[in-house]
C-alpha cells in the first residue's frame, strides 16, 4: 500500500508526508490466509498438520543431555519465540546443529510447520534453560521467508523406509507343520503339504499387505514433499512482512508529542499525525535517535591501562600492565554454528581358562565380553557484530552463554580486563544484557594470584629433614641462646625440641614466611582493588541508571 507515492507500514495511522489519516492499514497474513489449500490437501494424510507464521522475537541456546552406562550424549537447540500477525506467541525448540538456523536473527520471518507433533526426550541442561524452556516440543520443519527468496528444512524422520520383509509365512508354516504332525498325528507328507500351502497363501497376503502399507507411506511422504514445496513458494511479500516495520535509520527522530520513533524526513508523525514542522525547538527533539544512542554509548564506555606489581615471598615479583575496557553497544548481527564430536569406544575383554583333570591339562575355554560407550558433544561458536560509539563496528567472540542469548537489536554492556604478567590473564569483569534485563556470570582480575614459591618451600622442607637427621645441632645453639625466653622453658625441655632443632628452626621460618605471605596478599588485593576501582565505580553508575536506560530503549523501539 502507498500514500503520497510512499510505502505505508503496518501499525501506522497517518501518512508521514501529508499527515492525513490512513483509511486502512496494511495487514500481515499467515499461510492459511495466503494459501489455505496447502493444509487442506495435506489433512487427509496428516490430520493434525498445522503451521505458525511470525517474526522471531528472541532466541536462546540450550543443551539436552542423555547419560547412562553406555552413552554420554549432548545436543544443542535454540528456544525460539515467534509472534504472529495477531500477537499470538509461539515458543518452541529447533535444532541448533542444523545449518539452516546458523544465520537466525530477531525479525526473521519463519513459518513453523508441524505435520505431526515432534517431542524431545532428553533432559534439559542448565538452570536458565530449565527455567525458560517450558515444554519438549520441537518444530520438525521450517520455512524462512526472506527478501531474496525462501529456504526450508525438515527432519529426515518423515522419510519412509524400505518395504518390510515378509516373515509371518515362515512362522505359520513351521507352526502348522508341527501342529499337524505332533498334535493331529497326521502323516509327514500331509503335514508338510498343508504347511507349504498355508505358507504360500500367507506369503502372498503378507507381501500384498506390506506393499499396500509401503505405498501409503510413499504417498503420504509425497504429499508432505508437495506441501513443503508449496510452502516454499509463499513469499515474504505475499505474507505482508516486507512492510511489517519501517526500516530504522540513523536520522530517525522522536515525535515531540507522542515520543514515537519516526523518520527524520517525515513532516508528520505516523502514529499521532502531529506536524513536526511546528514542533517547539527543544533539546529533546533536536537530537536524532542515533545522537541519543551515541551519547549512551559514550557515557558508559571506559578504557584505561595501568602498571601492576604482584609481589611474592619466595619467588620473583610479577611486573606488567593491566588493560581495562568497558563498552556499551547494540548488536547488529550474530552468526553461530555448531560443531559436533561423536565417537564410540569399543572395549573387548577376553578371559581364557585352562581346565585340568588331576595334574593333566584337559582343555581351555575362552569367554569374550564386548562393551561400547558412545560420547557426543555439541558446541556452538560464532561472532557478534557490535555497534559502538563514534560509528565503530567491532566483531566480538563470546562464550556460549552470551552468544546464545544475544539477539540482533539487543543492547549490552561488556567489561573485561587483560593482565600481561608473563602470561595473559583475561577476565570478563561484567556482562549485562540491557534489553533482556539479564546479567551473565563473570570472573575478575581481583581473584588473580598464583602459588609461586611453593617449590622453593618444598625444597627447604626436604633440606631441613635431611639436615635434622644427619646434620650437627650445635650450630643452632647461638640462635636459641639469643631467642631464649624463661616462660618457654617447658618447651625447651621437651625431647622433640632437644632432638629436632633443625625442624624447629624450619617451623619458625615457615611461620614468619606465612605471616609475610599474608601481608603481601593483603597488599596485592589492595593494589588490584585500587586498579579496578574506576571500573567498579563505572559499573555502579550503570547499575543505578538501568531503569532510566530501559525507558530510553523502550522509546527508541
Amino acid at each position: 500500500m502507498h500514500h503520497c507515492n510512499q510505502p505505508i507500514y503496518a501499525k501506522e495511522n497517518f501518512c508521514g508526508h501529508c499527515g492525513e489519516s490512513l483509511p486502512e492499514q496494511p495487514k500481515l497474513k499467515n499461510i492459511e490466509d495466503v494459501a489455505p489449500e496447502i493444509l487442506k490437501d495435506l489433512k487427509p494424510h496428516y490430520s493434525g498438520a498445522r503451521t505458525f507464521t511470525g517474526r522471531v522475537n528472541s532466541s536462546f541456546l540450550y543443551k539436552r543431555r542423555r547419560v547412562d552406562s553406555g552413552n554420554n550424549l549432548t545436543y544443542s537447540y535454540w528456544w525460539l519465540e515467534l509472534e504472529d500477525k495477531d500477537g499470538n506467541i509461539e515458543r518452541v525448540s529447533v535444532n541448533a546443529e542444523n545449518k539452516f538456523y546458523d544465520q537466525l536473527r530477531r525479525g526473521d520471518v519463519l513459518t513453523l510447520f508441524y505435520p505431526t507433533d515432534y517431542t524431545l526426550n532428553y533432559r534439559i541442561e542448565g538452570k536458565d534453560a530449565k527455567r525458560l524452556v517450558s515444554h519438549n516440543h520441537m518444530a520438525p520443519a521450517a520455512i524462512s521467508h526472506e527478501a531474496d527468496g525462501q529456504r526450508s528444512t525438515i527432519v529426515p524422520d518423515y522419510e519412509p523406509g524400505s518395504q518390510s520383509s515378509a516373515f509371518w509365512w515362515l512362522l505359520l508354516g513351521i507352526a502348522s507343520a508341527l501342529l499337524l504332525y505332533f498334535g493331529a498325528k497326521q502323516p509327514t507328507e500331509i503335514a508338510i503339504g498343508v504347511a507349504v500351502v498355508l505358507s504360500v497363501v500367507c506369503f502372498i497376503l503378507e507381501r500384498q499387505r506390506n506393499q499396500k502399507k509401503h505405498t501409503r507411506e510413499l504417498r503420504r511422504y509425497e504429499a508432505l514433499q508437495l506441501a513443503m514445496k508449496r510452502l516454499l513458494s509463499v513469499t515474504q511479500e505475499e505474507l505482508g512482512y516486507h512492510i511489517a516495520q519501517r526500516p530504522r535509520k540513523d536520522s530517525d527522530i522522536f515525535c515531540f508529542k507522542c515520543q514515537s520513533r519516526i523518520d527524520g524526513e517525515h513532516g508528520y508523525c505516523v502514529q499521532c499525525g502531529s506536524s513536526q514542522q511546528q514542533a517547539p525547538a527543544t533539546a529533546a527533539n533536536s537530537l536524532s535517535v542515533r545522537d541519543e544512542e551515541e551519547a549512551m554509548m559514550r557515557q558508559y564506555s571506559l578504557s584505561y591501562r595501568e602498571p601492576y606489581l604482584h609481589k611474592h615471598v619466595l619467588a620473583g615479583d610479577e611486573k606488567g600492565e593491566v588493560s581495562v575496557s568497558c563498552i556499551m553497544g547494540k548488536v547488529l548481527d550474530r552468526s553461530a554454528s555448531a560443531s559436533v564430536d561423536d565417537f564410540t569406544v569399543t572395549t573387548t575383554k577376553t578371559t581364557t581358562t585352562d581346565h585340568y583333570v588331576g595334574n593333566r591339562f584337559s582343555h581351555s575355554t575362552t569367554d569374550t565380553e564386548t562393551s561400547s560407550h558412545r560420547s557426543r558433544s555439541s558446541n556452538v561458536d560464532g561472532e557478534v557484530l557490535l555497534q559502538l560509539a563514534d560509528g565503530e563496528v567491532r566483531e566480538m567472540r563470546f562464550g556460549e552463554d552470551l552468544l546464545g542469548d544475544l539477539d540482533v537489536g539487543d543492547w549490552m554492556i561488556y567489561a573485561s580486563s587483560r593482565a600481561k604478567l608473563g602470561v595473559d590473564d583475561y577476565n570478563r569483569e561484567y556482562a549485562y544484557n540491557l534489553t533482556k534485563n539479564k546479567r551473565y556470570n563473570n570472573t575478575s582480575f581481583q581473584q588473580y594470584g598464583k602459588l609461586n614459591g611453593a617449590g622453593t618451600w618444598i625444597l627447604l622442607a626436604i633440606a631441613a629433614l635431611v639436615f635434622n637427621f644427619w646434620g650437627p645441632d650445635h650450630i643452632w645453639y647461638p640462635l636459641f641462646d639469643m631467642l631464649y625466653f624463661p616462660l618457654l622453658d617447658p618447651i625447651y625441655s621437651t625431647s622433640f625440641f632437644r632432638h629436632n632443632l633443625t625442624l624447629v628452626v624450619f617451623i619458625m621460618v615457615s611461620a614468619v614466611l606465612l605471616v609475610w605471605t599474608l601481608l603481601y596478599g593483603r597488599r596485592n588485593q589492595e593494589r588490584k582493588r585500587k586498579l579496578l576501582s574506576r571500573l567498579t565505580d563505572h559499573i555502579d553508575d550503570f547499575t543505578r541508571a538501568i531503569p532510566e536506560l530501559k525507558e530510553k530503549l523502550k522509546r527508541m523501539g
